[in-house]
């Protein structure tokens, strides 16, 4: 009962009739499920989790085993929206759209929950004619979400926000994480290339052209860094210089499909010497490269959302929270712990038996190889199409939903065009 009142639900009972042996046993009354009773408010949650384990975080209509779905399912189960999206409108947003298999530390969505409070910010109040409960104190959404979630996925903490607010487009900046092994790179030449994506850039030829929903491709990388990382356990292998952990640092305002990871990829190249740094400069190149060559991007494992930075906004959680929180981050740190120290353990025995003079590189063991004599330059590689020929090539639906994109940036633009003339007008007269 105590737990039923902490979620805002009334029981209907009658102390006073007992069952007989005669009697047959009387159906339990249900919760009244009614979300419309309930005032609702503008939520910005903070998230974190594995992605490992995941198809991706944006739901899916053919694929059920993303992160979105995960939160939706808990935010009903803990009856903070309706079972039917359409029911009540959400009005969702989310900041990362990660793909297969990438992490966060720092995500962040927002939407419409169920709340205690008749008034405040971002507060929708009930029209319902009848107010179930008048209440000072607000929800425990950490606590009751994170009861409904999986372990590798986590609500850190949430901030009430207006509700013009958008996860997306109100985000100052972004913050990834990517870590690799040194394997013997060379780290200089890796920071001098990375020091050419700062800046504002047109990064087509780092990223996969979605050019139905997407129109310009220049975005801003405010710093990019490339260091070593602490580490937060002893091994001797760690001492092995291509053992030991690095992690390339990016902050920006907003990044293209798949573009964190193809910039990685090049690095990768320049760090084990088969491009040179100039590599960069070239494919920012529109005019010397207008089709970008073809080569894989990194794997999504060590790729991390790190932090999504919103200064305006002050989150919430009670320090009893945290520490649940910690604690279950804790204990799955030591369970892929043990299990890398038993695989750490398999490599140091079977390794007695290896010549000494073998280098270990990426997860082959193999003695250093002339790489120079198999690798393609990117210059001499074959280019997918150029963005006017992809353009081009479009026919049926999704010219049809291309056109329909650019009439609306059209018409959006315009608009903005005739709202500051407007403005100015207002102020020239005053």
């Amino acid at each position: 009962k105590e737990e039923a009142e902490l979620f805002g639900f009334r029981f209907i009972t009658n102390s006073s009739t007992k069952m007989t042996e005669n009697e047959p046993p009387k159906k339990k009354m249900k919760k009244t499920k009614d979300i419309r009773m309930f005032s609702r408010r503008h939520i910005a949650f903070k998230i974190a989790y594995i992605g490992t384990n995941y198809r991706g975080f944006a739901k899916q209509n053919t694929v059920s085993n993303t992160i979105e779905d995960r939160l939706f399912k808990a935010f009903r189960k803990a009856f903070l929206i309706p079972n039917d999206d359409s029911e009540i409108d959400l009005n969702y947003s989310r900041c990362g759209r990660t793909d297969i298999g990438v992490s966060s530390s720092g995500n962040l969505i927002a939407l419409n929950v169920r709340s205690n409070l008749s008034e405040g910010i971002g507060v929708i109040p009930s029209l319902h004619e009848e107010k179930i409960d008048s209440r000072t104190e607000e929800l425990e959404y950490v606590k009751m979400l994170n009861g409904c979630l999986p372990n590798d996925i986590r609500i850190l903490s949430f901030c009430p926000v207006e509700t013009d607010f958008s996860a997306r487009h109100h985000c100052h900046r972004r913050v990834y994480k990517y870590y690799f092994f040194h394997d013997g790179m060379d780290i200089e030449q890796m920071r001098l290339a990375a020091s050419k994506f700062e800046g504002k850039h047109d990064f087509r030829n780092f990223c996969k052209i979605d050019i139905v929903n997407v129109a310009n491709f220049v975005r801003f990388i405010e710093s990019i860094n490339i260091g070593l990382c602490s580490q937060t356990h002893s091994s001797s292998n760690h001492s092995i210089e291509a053992n030991q952990f690095y992690e390339i640092t990016i902050k920006g305002t907003a990044f293209l499909w798949h573009q964190i990871r193809y910039m990685i990829s090049a690095l990768f190249l320049i760090g084990r010497r088969l491009e040179d740094p100039n590599l960069i400069d070239y494919l920012l190149n529109i005019e010397k490269c207008p089709r970008k060559p073809q080569f894989q991007m990194a794997s999504p494992l060590p790729l991390v959302l790190f932090d999504c930075l919103f200064p305006q906004l002050t989150f919430e959680n009670s320090l009893q929270n945290q520490k649940r929180i910690l604690r279950d981050l804790h204990l799955q740190w030591r369970q892929k712990a043990m299990e890398s120290r038993v695989v750490e353990g398999f490599w140091q025995h079977l390794s007695l038996d290896v010549p000494s003079e073998t280098k270990f590189y990426g997860s082959q063991l193999t003695p250093i190889p002339n790489r120079e004599k198999s690798h393609i330059r990117l210059r001499d590689r074959k280019c997918d199409t150029s963005l006017s020929e992809k353009i081009g090539a479009l026919h049926g639906r999704k010219l049809q939903q291309y056109e329909e994109k650019v009439e609306t940036r059209e018409r959006f633009k315009r608009s903005r065009e005739e709202s500051e003339q407007q403005n100015q007008s207002e102020n020239i007269e005053l």
